[in-house]
């Protein structure tokens, strides 16, 4: 095998794992194996701008800003010359979720809107359901949940329709996050429950964190203090273990909820509940999240 040709391989392998990476948040190994693999020039410009685009996806899980900024603009620039209209989306899509964790919101939605116009000029509705997904999560970070609601149940639709078992999940852990908001706990067990046992199924580390978030906010609209402060506990020490940010359409929320229960409980009490939760594994945490809420232990 030539240089280029082993190059090529490796930067094919390297993106291909990326989407299981990403998924399953194995973030350090999957970012040293693709970080290893971009030197090489061998390989084509779309094998490139995967690897790329995967890359800076796993910088950005680590807040590495930056690297990630660079690494996403290259796959763009790339896509653009290769004039890949899907490949433009998956770019802009890319970039868009940094520009919110960034804090800019504003740029997020125009990248949104854009990769979204350019889904559907190829008809991919795969991509359809996730741009309008991270519509959802911009509007949700605004505070506008009927907008949030509106992006969420349009992506819950096309990914039905399409069987894309990962973006129903995050669908509808993201409208159980807008129910609580808009006061509907009832609706937001339910959908929260659904998606934490999706999450599960599917292995997505990362959104199995981010309901846990959800249900420890239900937990505190219904006083069950102590459950929500294991839950929190829990989340963000396996945050901590696979090495992820909170998303920003979460962290508002979950920072207020800390503050909540850690004023509204004594200091012994929340010290102890906190603790227990940051000793769960993820399955023990799933499995008490998952408990009748009537069952909960306070």
């Amino acid at each position: 095998m030539t240089n280029a040709a082993h190059e090529e391989a490796v930067l094919r392998l390297a993106g291909a794992l990326g989407s299981f990476w990403n998924k399953r948040t194995h973030v350090s190994e999957g970012r040293a194996w693709l970080e290893r693999a971009l030197p090489g020039r061998g390989a084509t410009p779309d094998v490139r701008a995967k690897a790329l685009g995967f890359a800076g996806v796993l910088a950005r899980l680590q807040g590495d800003y930056p690297r990630a900024a660079a690494l996403g603009r290259e796959s763009l620039d790339l896509r653009l010359k290769s004039e890949d209209k899907r490949g433009i989306a998956v770019a802009l899509m890319q970039l868009g979720v940094l520009a919110d964790y960034r804090g800019d919101p504003a740029e997020a939605k125009r990248l949104f809107a854009e990769a979204f116009a350019h889904f559907q000029e190829v008809g991919d509705k795969w991509g359809i359901s996730s741009a309008l997904n991270n519509l959802g999560e911009v509007a949700r970070g605004a505070g506008d949940y009927d907008a949030a609601r509106s992006f969420y149940e349009k992506s819950l639709s096309m990914s039905r329709e399409v069987g894309n078992s990962s973006g129903i999940a995050n669908a509808v852990g993201n409208l159980g996050a807008v129910s609580l908001h808009q006061g509907n706990n009832i609706e937001a067990a339910t959908l929260l429950r659904s998606a934490l046992i999706s999450q599960r199924r599917l292995g997505d580390r990362k959104n199995i964190i981010g309901v846990l978030g959800g249900l420890a906010a239900l937990a505190l609209v219904e006083s069950k203090l102590e459950r929500a402060a294991r839950l929190l506990g829990a989340a963000e020490a396996l945050r901590e273990r696979i090495g992820v940010l909170i998303s920003p359409a979460d962290r508002v929320l979950y920072e207020h909820q800390v503050g909540f229960a850690r004023s509204a409980l004594s200091e012994d009490a929340f010290a102890s509940a906190w603790g227990e939760g940051r000793t769960m594994t993820m399955e023990q945490a799933i499995e008490y999240a998952l408990q009748e809420v009537s069952s909960s232990p306070q």
